[in-house]
């Protein structure tokens, strides 16, 4: 009987919208080395001529000394610009993050307000909460949804929460559910991630993801899994095993896929001749892709990155494999400006022996005293016209903060910054904890300061991420150890 209840639910499930169930495919891009690089050095063929908006809360976060009040949308029509949007961001104090903001729409020459966000942090000034309200008229907002957050104790996050506001009963429903249940060893890794939805009033597991490490620590496998519902089991679905080289960067990737007849893995692709930048942010130089099939390997693919002085991205160039020998395919161009903005993405074809831009977006940007973005032009490329077009502008205003809150905050600065032996500590008094972290955000050492000193003569070379407690107040910094 209870057989038969499981599948009845699984014939349910896969009727319905419900059933739109993730696999452990979906998990591939956040996990997947092979598929990452994969995506990596494959054409990019799905722009469709419109420009991205530029991301406007990374730029309010990353200025030190201002905070963004207004954002003002404007569309480009008939040779001029038309007003659309426009969105007021209000805080409490001199605190960097917004308490809320109030989005307007332009009708009938004026604005009318059109919905209202407030905004909740953690010490970490992590997203814990988003509550959206519309506008009803007469001055009165009306609850219309809200998303929440929740992180573990290594900051992985672990839930997210997707709720509408009920009219009739006043009081939230919960639409949307995901949650992920990371395992870790007694060092600090993630052994495990199980993914989960909650619907029909119930947690459904989909994937999970199980890693591997060598006697040293060292990264060298990860599985990924469905969950079969009917036979409340784990399925094999994927595999890779990496060769990592002395800086534990991938040398080669293995890449397997499970076939179900023979219950065994079977080789199916290999990311081979990898170079790094900075493997902390997989940011590769060279890379060739491969495709093994049955009794050898099959070139697929290679890629080739270059980067300014700064680390950002200038040009990833891919070839194909025409049998005998490798040609060019495609590549993509970026460009920034003095203050690191990236003001040009284009996507380019190699045809007739040279290079044909087949997509193509800039930003022009004007900045004030302060080194704030007031104005962002927004432009495409039209590959008919061969021209630039203006698709629309973003018009910002800025607010100078000249005091930085304390409450939550430890102020304090390192150096040497990158180091050898030690970190030295300057700006916080007394022995405040601290932690230590890799990029992956396993511990890796920990204690309490000496005369503001933190031998770190043990770690291997990379960068870390040093936190510092002190009297309920926490700050994190970044340090490279050589």
């Amino acid at each position: 009987m209870r057989k038969f209840t499981a599948l009845l639910l699984a014939v349910l499930l896969a009727s319905t919208a419900f059933g739109q169930r993730k696999t452990a495919n979906d998990l591939k891009m956040k996990h997947s080395a092979f598929v990452r690089l994969e995506a990596d050095v494959e054409q990019k063929t799905q722009h469709t001529g419109q420009t991205k908006q530029p991301d406007v809360r990374k730029i309010a976060a990353s200025r030190e000394f201002s905070r963004l009040l207004q954002t003002h949308s404007l569309m480009y029509f008939d040779g001029q610009f038309d007003t659309n949007t426009r969105v007021n961001y209000f805080y409490e104090g001199f605190s960097h993050l917004p308490t809320y903001s109030i989005e307007d729409y332009f009708a009938d020459g004026s604005f009318l307000p059109s919905n209202k966000t407030f905004y909740y942090f953690d010490e970490q000034q992590r997203d814990t909460m988003w509550v959206s309200q519309y506008w009803e008229g007469f001055r009165n907002w009306a609850n219309s949804m809200r998303e929440i957050w929740r992180y573990d104790q290594m900051d992985n996050q672990q839930l997210y929460l997707n709720e509408f506001w009920d009219v009739t009963n006043e009081q939230w429903f919960l639409q949307f559910a995901t949650r992920s249940f990371f395992e870790y060893n007694d060092l600090g890794q993630v052994v495990s991630i199980t993914y989960a939805d909650y619907y029909m009033d119930q947690w459904f597991p989909w994937g999970r993801v199980l890693n591997e490490y060598d006697s040293a620590g060292r990264h060298i496998a990860t599985t990924g899994q469905d969950w079969e519902d009917v036979d409340g089991k784990w399925i094999n679905s994927w595999r890779e095993e990496y060769d990592l080289n002395a800086q534990n960067e991938w040398l080669l990737v293995n890449y397997y896929v499970w076939e179900d007849f023979g219950q065994q893995w079977e080789l199916d692709s290999r990311a081979i001749d990898i170079s790094w930048l900075d493997f902390s942010e997989l940011k590769w130089l060279t890379v060739t892709l491969q495709l093994w099939n049955g009794q050898e390997w099959e070139n697929e693919a290679k890629g080739f990155c270059e980067y300014n002085t700064l680390e950002m991205l200038l040009t990833s160039t891919f070839q194909a494999w025409d049998g005998s020998g490798w040609v060019n395919d495609s590549r993509e161009r970026y460009e920034y400006d003095n203050y690191g903005f990236g003001i040009l993405e284009v996507t380019e074809y190699w045809e007739n022996e040279a290079w044909a831009v087949a997509y193509g977006q800039r930003y022009i940007v004007d900045y004030d005293a302060n080194a704030n973005p007031v104005s962002i032009l927004m432009e495409y490329y039209d590959p008919w016209l061969s021209d630039w077009m203006i698709q629309g502008k973003v018009l910002l205003a800025w607010e100078i903060v000249t005091k930085v809150p304390q409450n939550n905050t430890l102020e304090f600065t390192i150096f040497p910054n990158p180091t050898q032996n030690h970190l030295k500590i300057a700006g916080s008094s007394g022995s405040p904890e601290f932690a230590i972290f890799d990029l992956s955000a396993r511990k890796v050492l920990s204690g309490t300061t000496t005369n503001g000193i933190i031998d770190v003569q043990v770690l291997p070379s990379g960068t870390y991420l040093l936190q510092l407690k002190q009297n309920g107040q926490i700050a994190t910094r970044k340090f490279i150890k050589n």
